[in-house]
């Protein structure tokens, strides 16, 4: 990953924290390497150091194994650190250092060219002396081609001196081998720019790159199918790095160098256009992907430019039937799209044979739904011999249990990732692209020749439940949180109704119209009951079936269904409204507790069940439905309101059992409320914020920028992407977007991701509208 001084470009932050990776690690080069692509180098760095002349053979030697060191490449790296989820530990310091102070341990910070330790091997450590002669890129051959050729097949020795100059049609050659892309057009590399000082023969061997995977095998987590191509034009570190991340994360990245190009011009202008012409139209033919066209450091104009080179371009196998393409065949970032990481359809690798393996297993489950393994699992031993062979190699444990979700690509305390009887520091772990991933060794006490088994970590590892990693992301930020009283009422009724999706359901369902009767007030409940359909006492209202058929929108049928399953889980209950004959205190009388003769709760009258208790009809008493009390405190605290915004969000989720979210909770700093968050829902790896409102105002003139902050706050803190103003009205007040945005554009100035503003309107209605506003990103 390219920096300049200390920054990294945001959009290269967004690709590593899709990539997810194990490590962020500087690339320490040594003076030995400097020498070799900048002959002299050495003798200039002692002599700026006012070294002795007779002294410089002894010292130059000494130097070359060294490291150069560069200050700002560990500034960006500590940059990155914070905004993945890598392998770290956080713990108190001590030593006499102040108890608020923390000490963060990585597993591993740099590598050089000469490491052999580590949980990062060098190829020479993969190669064995029986494998077949392995091919790269010439270690003479620089410029763009060379760092393309570079990427795809990887180098043998190390950079050298430039002496592999290419003519105009090896230069041609080279670009239509690289625009070829292996899943569409594979071949082999031009001789010309591979190594000569090894014994090739034929290039049908494996390359240096295939060398660093052996035994292994790129997989996918999720459909892969409909993964977009990315284009990225342009000569700049940043342009190069992007392609070459997406390709090794979605399978599908182009580096396309603007030289290559030059607006039509260069030597291999007409080749590139024609390949990427030829490319695009295949996978129309084959229906296989979108592409994309970037880039770093053009501007849309240029890149717009070069879309149209290569979409009017002449073709390799044109033909009088084929259809030319259009823009809609390769749309631009920024004009056309947005360019978007996705969580899902990631490429990663995997030991040959030893993925994709399932098992039964104890767990717990407490009181939050985090869910923790009840016993070890086995030994994660390693298979494959070839690799088992391989000295100090390292691999890693992705683990899952079903039916829970965590958020991926964003860092999780380890601590919370484990059982609360397993030692933090014994094992590697972290929260992977899907599940926990951890390092296979045990890093506590393993005695000496220890069986293989025994020398591995076997953690119970716990998958924490929405709320609980909410709880641990902001214990690690310096605050606590705890259920608001509506969100207190919604887990009451979560666990009555058997799970979150239950009172969501109930709650923003058919029935809803309906339970909001419930808390009708007493003037206009009158006016709305006159028929004897409902009635209130003290405030509390009881409505009958044939009432309650007048509000519910489907048939009596499906009603009576859906009353007898309430009625059986307690959210409802059935009985009669009776009146004391001595004090004429009126009480709801469940059925459970309905007798002959009846006591009065107030008086202890006695009363017996006749006509006069219940007054209407004058025949026999008609049953009336009473709604559970924590039902009626949720909605007249409008708790109700979120759970629209969570089925609308469920209906938005492409995939089953990608989503959850939580009830409302307040962030509390020392004791004392610092911000209430109406909703925090996970969706398909992306974690939301959300601020749900009745009126179209986050608050008060006053106040709507001091709201608007604390929201940012409760983005920043729980590493959400999107912050969501969600209202039951048709349009959210343009003060308050304004105020919302100034909020985060001030967010996105100080850090790398973007935190985009969705705008929700018309909840609970037919017509929810559903947008992103742009002008917060940075």
């Amino acid at each position: 990953m390219p920096t300049e001084e200390d920054v990294v470009s945001p959009v290269m932050v967004a690709a590593v924290v899709a990539y997810d990776p194990d490590y962020v690690v500087t690339l320490g080069v040594t003076y030995q390497t400097l020498e070799r692509l900048q002959p002299g180098h050495i003798r200039e760095t002692l002599e700026k150091s006012r070294i002795a002349s007779e002294d410089f053979d002894r010292l130059g030697a000494e130097l070359a194994e060294r490291v150069v060191m560069f200050e700002n490449l560990e500034t960006a790296r500590k940059l990155l650190v914070d905004q993945v989820g890598s392998y770290r530990l956080i713990t108190p310091a001590t030593g006499g250092r102040t108890p608020t102070e923390e000490i963060t341990h990585e597993r591993v910070r740099t590598i050089h060219e000469s490491s052999d330790r580590g949980p990062l091997i060098g190829l020479r450590s993969v190669l064995a002396t029986s494998d077949p002669s392995v091919f790269g890129v010439s270690e003479h051959l620089d410029g763009t081609l060379g760092v393309a050729a570079t990427a795809r097949i990887g180098l043998v020795n190390a950079p050298s001196q430039p002496g592999c100059e290419l003519n105009g049609d090896e230069k041609s050659d080279v670009v239509r081998w690289l625009v070829r892309t292996p899943g569409s057009y594979p071949i082999a590399p031009p001789a010309r720019i591979l190594d000569t000082s090894r014994t090739l023969g034929a290039t049908n061997g494996p390359s240096a790159w295939d060398m660093s995977v052996t035994e292994l095998v790129n997989v996918s987590a999720g459909d892969t199918i409909r993964n977009n191509g990315l284009l990225v034009v342009g000569d700049s570190p940043e342009d190069f790095c992007l392609a070459m991340a997406w390709d090794r994360t979605y399978g599908a990245g182009l580096w396309i160098a603007e030289e290559w190009w030059a607006g039509g011009v260069s030597d291999t202008s007409a080749t590139l256009l024609e390949g990427l012409h030829d490319l695009l139209k295949l996978d129309r033919r084959t229906d296989l992907q979108d592409w994309i066209v970037t880039s770093v450091s053009l501007d849309e104009e240029r890149v717009a430019d070069f879309r149209d080179a290569v979409v009017t371009s002449a073709s390799q196998f044109s033909s009088s039937s084929d259809k030319g393409l259009s823009h809609a065949d390769l749309s631009v970032c920024g004009l056309d799209v947005d360019l978007i990481f996705p969580n899902s359809g990631k490429y990663h690798f995997a030991v040959v044979d030893q993925y994709s393996k399932s098992t039964t297993m104890p767990v717990l489950v407490d009181s939050q739904g985090s869910v923790t393994l009840a016993a070890a699992p086995n030994p994660p031993l390693l298979l494959n011999n070839r690799l088992a062979e391989i000295r100090e190699f390292s691999w890693h444990v992705d683990i899952d249990i079903a039916a829970t979700l965590n958020p991926s690509c964003r860092y999780t305390p380890a601590e919370s990732l484990l059982s609360r009887d397993e030692p933090s520091l014994h094992t590697w772990i972290r929260t992977g692209r899907r599940g926990l991933s951890y390092e296979a060794p045990s890093y506590g006490f393993v005695p000496a020749g220890a069986a293989p088994e025994d020398r591995l970590s076997r953690p119970k590892v716990r998958k924490p439940s929405l709320f609980a990693w909410a709880e641990s992301k902001a214990a690690g930020n310096g605050y606590t949180v705890s259920s608001s009283g509506a969100g207190l009422h919604g887990e009451l009724l979560s666990t009555m109704l058997g799970s979150r999706e239950g009172i969501v359901d109930t709650m923003s369902g058919q029935m809803r119209a309906t339970l909001r009767s419930f808390i009708a007030d007493a003037k206009n409940a009158r006016k709305e009951f006159s028929d004897g359909g409902g009635c209130i006492v003290r405030d509390s209202v009881f409505l009958t079936f044939r009432e309650m058929t007048r509000r519910f929108p489907g048939e009596t049928e499906e009603l009576r269904e859906i009353l007898d399953e309430h009625l059986s889980k307690g959210l409802l209950r059935r009985g009669l409204v009776l009146g004391c004959a001595l004090c004429n205190h009126v009480v709801f009388q469940p059925v459970d507790k309905l007798a002959s003769i009846n006591e009065c709760p107030r008086c202890g009258n006695r009363n017996a069940l006749q006509q006069p208790r219940w007054r209407i009809p004058h025949d026999e008493p008609e049953w009336f439905y009473d709604l559970h009390p924590t039902a009626v405190l949720l909605m007249r605290q409008n708790g109700d309101i979120p759970m629209l915004l969570s089925k609308h969000l469920r209906s938005r989720t492409s995939r089953q059992f990608a989503y959850v979210d939580t009830s409302e909770f307040e962030l509390k700093k020392a004791g004392k409320s610092i911000a209430e968050l109406d909703l925090l829902a996970l969706s398909e790896g992306d974690v939301f914020v959300a601020e749900v409102k009745i009126s179209n105002d986050i608050d008060s003139k006053s106040n709507r920028l001091r709201t608007a902050r604390k929201k940012v706050l409760l983005a920043e803190i729980f590493d959400a992407s999107q912050i969501i103003l969600a209202t039951t009205q048709r349009r959210w007040g343009e003060a308050s977007v304004a105020a919302m945005n100034t909020a985060l554009r001030e967010l996105n100035q100080r850090r790398y991701r973007n935190v985009q503003l969705r705008l929700i309107t018309g909840l609970g209605t037919e017509h929810v509208e559903d947008q992103f506003y742009r002008d917060c990103a940075i």
